[in-house]
Order: structure tokens, then C-alpha cells, then sequence
């Protein structure tokens, strides 16, 4: 239920300290985001993603489409199409939560606002670079057993096979602008 999104607030809590002290629990937590990844695009109604390609599109038009992120990438610059897309963080947040912005299908991306506390679930992609560019807040992210402390205008890019996670360690809301695309 966890890895799906419909456990229940005290669930996830509990699920999160699990994961920010036991290394089986990442493991496990690991390998059912993978099974589901696995299952949803062996079984992706292609009618369903055409109908988001051409809604995504038509935002894309209105507000441009987002840029890749790079070690050039500016938290300014990413604030500021928020800002346009007039999409704000949660009042009250505490834990995760996702937003997804236009794509033109050979990536997506993501905002990612999360609470101080809230853990990044533990995740292994097999065929896709996931790029990060924190515009506020901080967090510390662990990578196949290494720590990085990532802060407002850090840029880090997690490659296919890296056991990753995170905690947001920031007093303030981390907004992290998330991006993934084919390896």
C-alpha cells in the first residue's frame, strides 16, 4: 500500500522510519517499485498515454516545456516557471507529494515538495538517469550506501542500478525539481 500511495498517514510515518534505519526494508521497498514499474509499462493502455501526451502537449504550448536539467540548470530559472505554472507548494506539508509538469514523452518531469522529515523512498531504476535540482531546502541523500547533502541550486544525477533514497533534513519546504529520462 505504501509503495502505491494509498497507505494510510500512520503507515506512512511508520514505514518511513522503518526505511531511514533498516537496510532490508530499502531492499524490499526496492524491488516492489520495481515490480510495479515493471507491471505498469507492461500492461500501459496506449490510448490512456497518447490522451496524456496530447494534454501535456497542450499545456507544453501554453507555458513552454520544461528544460533539461544540467549542472547549468538555475533554481532561479525553475522557480520562476513555477511561478508561471502559478503551482505553489502545499500549506501544511509534511509529508511528499508529486506534481507532474508537461513532457514530450522522452522524459518526465516532476516537482517534488516535501516537508522536513519526510523520506524519499528507497528506489532502483533500470534503464533510466534521474536528475535532481534542489531550488529550496536541503536534503541528504544516500546512494548505494554513500551520504550527499544536497542544498537550494545542487544538481545530482542518480544512474541506472543505484540503490538511492533521501530525508529532508530542512527546516523550510524543499521544493526539488525532478527529471527522468532514458539512460
Amino acid at each position: 500500500m505504501y509503495c502505491l500511495g494509498i497507505a494510510s498517514e500512520e503507515e506512512t510515518v511508520l514505514v518511513n522510519k522503518l526505511v531511514a534505519v533498516d537496510e532490508q526494508v530499502q531492499d524490499e521497498l526496492a524491488a516492489i517499485n520495481n515490480s510495479l514499474a515493471a507491471y505498469a509499462s507492461r500492461f500501459r493502455s496506449p490510448g490512456m498515454s497518447s490522451v496524456k501526451q496530447e494534454i501535456f502537449a497542450r499545456i507544453g504550448d501554453e507555458f513552454g516545456e520544461p528544460s533539461l536539467l544540467s549542472e547549468n540548470s538555475s533554481a532561479e530559472e525553475w522557480l520562476s516557471y513555477l511561478t508561471q505554472l502559478n503551482l505553489n507548494p502545499p500549506k501544511d506539508l509534511d509529508e511528499i507529494m508529486i506534481h507532474e509538469l508537461p513532457n514530450n514523452g522522452d522524459h518526465s518531469t516532476m516537482i517534488l515538495w516535501a516537508g522536513k522529515g519526510a523520506a524519499i523512498p528507497v528506489e532502483e531504476h533500470e534503464d533510466i538517469n534521474e536528475h535532481f535540482l534542489v531550488c529550496s531546502g536541503s536534503c541528504e541523500m544516500m546512494v548505494n550506501g554513500s551520504r550527499s547533502l544536497l542544498q537550494q541550486g545542487n544538481y545530482f544525477c542518480i544512474h541506472p542500478h543505484q540503490i538511492h533514497s533521501g530525508i529532508v533534513i530542512s527546516g523550510d519546504p524543499m521544493i526539488m525539481i525532478v527529471q527522468r529520462r532514458a539512460a
